[in-house]
């Protein structure tokens, strides 16, 4: 089984405090002062990945893990997945800023995809910020043609192909994946991505990142993205008037919560 697991470098935005941002020159975000992270949902697809691999490793099934990005990705990042133990670590080579570009980034995926010959099974993170569009995984779908199943949980082997766990409005749902589907982790039972030790490092020490030129595509009809602005929003408290409890219960009532309930 072929899986290919996309994630996202991106810039810790909790990394700093609210105080420090609002130091910053005319309120403009300068992206590298924060640390690059992996996103969380991203972490989360890569575990998932993992897991089930490892599953299908104990039942003698052949298993190969790549794991793909788009933009730019530092060296440490790959590093740390081939000591997990995936096979090939992909960088779609872009000097574009893709937050605010999913369109941009589902057709490099798909490009490299139908480039190398297609997966079995392919994970993305929900979604990733500081964009946090959410639309990548579907339009990835769609430009492979193929069906995208949304906020999984939990994924394991099945005798009939791979049993999927996905997160729904009323609760949770089962299915079984018999062909070739993207899937884009969530809330996942595995949210965090397990630690390699220095035996796995220094086994895969000599693997390097692989980094492609991203595909060309015609220049997008879209807003152009200028910066990114930090602005400090302060809370505000007003105190309900009233001689006593029940007056003020009833002004709460009418001038603040009645207008949001219907009868």
């Amino acid at each position: 089984m072929r899986i290919l697991i996309c994630f996202k470098v991106i810039r810790d935005l909790e990394y700093i405090t609210p105080g420090e941002l609002l130091a910053l020159a005319g309120g403009r975000l300068d992206m590298s002062v924060f640390q690059q992270v992996i996103g969380s949902y991203d972490e989360a697809a890569l575990e998932t990945a993992l897991r089930l691999a490892d599953d299908l490793r104990e039942q003698k099934d052949d298993v190969i893990l790549h794991a793909l990005t788009v933009g730019s990705c530092e060296s440490r990042f790959a590093k740390n997945l081939y000591a997990l133990g995936f096979d090939e670590v992909f960088c779609l080579a872009t000097e574009q800023d893709i937050s605010w570009k999913p369109e941009f980034t589902a057709g490099c995926i798909a490009a490299f995809v139908r480039g190398g010959g297609g997966y079995d099974l392919i994970l993305t993170g929900k979604q990733a910020g500081p964009g946090e569009n959410a639309m990548t995984p579907r339009l990835l779908a769609h430009e492979l043609d193929l069906p995208c199943l949304p906020e999984v949980i939990e994924m394991i082997p099945h005798k009939k192909g791979i049993a999927v766990k996905c997160k729904t409005d009323t609760g949770s749902c089962s299915l079984i994946l018999i062909s070739p589907v993207v899937c884009a982790v969530g809330e996942a039972a595995h949210l965090y991505l397990r630690v390699a030790t220095l035996r796995e490092k220094l086994a895969t020490a000599s693997k390097e990142l692989r980094v492609l030129p991203a595909a060309v595509f015609p220049p997008e009809r879209a807003a152009e993205f200028l910066c990114y602005i930090y602005e400090e929003q302060e809370k505000q408290c007003r105190f309900i008037e009233g001689a006593d409890l029940k007056q003020k219960v009833h002004t709460l009532w009418t001038e603040y919560l009645g207008q949001w309930v219907q009868p």
